[in-house]
């Protein structure tokens, strides 16, 4: 508003759909996974970010607190769940091969992104592929703490979300995307220095 902007959020579904939504000009920008801007690109959907709003993408392999893997070759012989559309997914194969795992001896579960944290709570899996940020909130609000390998922690390391545009649109319109920035900065730099002040507003919002 202190930009002059009448701004409208809705929520995206994940990366990769809310991707395709700004690309096929249902939205002017969107705040997605960078890796998925990357996988993305790759298929011909061509995007470009104007900002990074948090630099860890969190992601990595979640284990229950008690877990017996303890170690990144633990995970052999193990059933990993996943989701296969999940901007995370990718990523494991990667990771395993730079530890050295055997991907033959481990057996891959897809599963839905609504029942995977279920499926590790109820220990239907041994552990989970996705992002800390997404995994953490939905296992330890309900009681179950857990552990994470984290990709970063091993070399693989990837920028989280970014606000994205379409190239035409940026070039067509740099005053708003750059009051977009602005904005969006502003907000993430009040919510570090007043978090408590942040939690109400988010709350009051949602």
């Amino acid at each position: 508003e202190k930009r002059g902007l009448d701004v409208e959020i809705a929520r995206g579904y994940g990366s990769s759909p809310a991707a395709q939504n700004v690309f096929n000009k249902q939205f002017e920008f969107g705040i997605i996974g960078s890796s998925s801007v990357i996988q993305l690109a790759h298929q011909g959907i061509t995007l470009v970010s104007l900002g990074i709003t948090d630099y860890s993408a969190s992601m990595g392999v979640a284990v229950l607190e008690d877990s017996p893997i303890r170690q990144v070759r633990d995970m052999e012989g193990k059933k990993i769940g996943g989701t296969v559309s999940s901007i995370d997914y990718p990523f494991f194969k990667p990771f395993a091969e730079s530890q050295k795992l055997d991907m033959s001896k481990m057996q891959l579960i897809n599963l839905d992104a609504k029942v995977r944290a279920r499926a590790l709570m109820d220990r239907q899996i041994d552990a989970l592929l996705g992002s800390a940020s997404s995994i953490i909130p939905a296992t330890v609000s309900v009681g179950f703490n857990i552990r994470y390998f984290l990709y970063g922690d091993y070399g693989i390391d990837l920028y989280n979300n970014c606000l994205v545009t379409r190239p035409a649109y940026m070039e067509e319109n740099p005053k708003i995307c750059e009051a977009m920035v602005d904005g969006l900065m502003e907000a993430i730099a009040f919510v570090v220095r007043n978090e408590a002040e942040g939690q109400k507003i988010f709350l009051q919002e949602v």
